[in-house]
């Protein structure tokens, strides 16, 4: 939060010769040379602040929130990518400002704007925002660009592409990773009977609904030995909206070492399928995530 400059929006106040606004003189007259200068200050602030309660003045100005789309979000250079801002917003005032910066030097301005990647790299794209009132907000996002015809190398390491694998979901319908492209994937293995896993569960679950309708997905990969002990577990905790993949305990067994994993393990891949956070639930956070977003 920040004070807003209220010496524009609201009345001014003139001291007397003590720095008391007009008004508290009064009130120190009456209690004359008793009142100590603790009392004095508060009586100061309780008539300034009730006064501006009255005004309808706000001593402070809540922080703008940005967000932005860009579309696409990678490509081969050279790449044109178009910025949209308009979902950002001021809770009590107005926007007005909107500044970028493209991560390769160069930077623009507006609500929407257009800038083009002349060459490869992954490039932080940042958006500012000052509000009416000289509070700021900043959010970023990531943009992916590629030499043309150059391949990816595929691993399970930040960078790589994340390894593909198919196993069956709890009603048996064969799944693959690769089929969430376009989707941002919190990739989580995890066992009912492991209790640093069934800890961070609700965490990832919460992440999961705090960004669904930006494209999060939690796909989990269950290390159970039954699919009764994995059902119950999901029954108990609500999970009803995370992708629960197992086949089997050796199945999933594979994949887990596939991935060179202990569990609990998460790993949070863009859409493009490339590993962009790798490591144990507890340690990730909303700053990891949003920027693929």
């Amino acid at each position: 939060m920040h004070l807003r400059n209220v010496s524009r929006v609201c009345t001014t106040y003139t001291g007397n010769q003590d720095g008391a606004p007009q008004g508290a003189s009064s009130f120190l007259g009456r209690k004359g040379g008793r009142v100590s200068r603790r009392r004095a200050v508060s009586a100061i602030v309780l008539l300034a602040s009730l006064t501006y309660l009255l005004s309808g003045c706000s001593l402070f100005n809540a922080a703008p929130t940005a967000s932005f789309r860009r579309s696409p979000e990678a490509g081969n250079a050279p790449l044109s990518v178009f910025f949209d801002a308009s979902a950002s917003a001021d809770p009590d005032g107005t926007i007005v400002t909107f500044a970028w910066s493209y991560g390769d030097g160069r930077t623009g301005d507006g609500v929407t704007t257009t800038h083009t990647y002349a060459s490869a790299g992954l490039y932080e794209t940042k958006l500012s925002l000052t509000d009416d009132g000289g509070a700021n907000g900043t959010t970023i996002r990531m943009v992916t660009v590629t030499e043309p015809g150059a391949a990816i190398p595929v691993g399970t390491h930040v960078g790589e592409a994340a390894l593909n694998f198919t196993l069956q979901d709890l009603d048996g319908k064969e799944t693959s990773l690769s089929q969430f492209r376009g989707y941002v994937v919190l990739l989580d293995f995890w066992a009912s009977g492991c209790a640093p896993c069934t800890q961070t569960l609700p965490y990832l679950e919460t992440l999961r609904k705090r960004y669904a309708a930006d494209g999060l997905v939690l796909v989990g990969v269950s290390l159970d030995e039954n699919a009764l002990d994995i059902a119950r577990f999901l029954a108990t905790g609500g999970y009803s909206e995370m992708i629960t993949l197992w086949e089997s305990h050796d199945a999933a067994e594979k994949v887990k070492d596939l991935y060179g994993i202990d569990i609990p393990h998460t790993f949070l891949i863009d859409r493009q399928g490339v590993i962009r956070w790798s490591n144990g639930p507890i340690h990730l956070r909303d700053r990891d995530i949003t920027p693929w977003l």
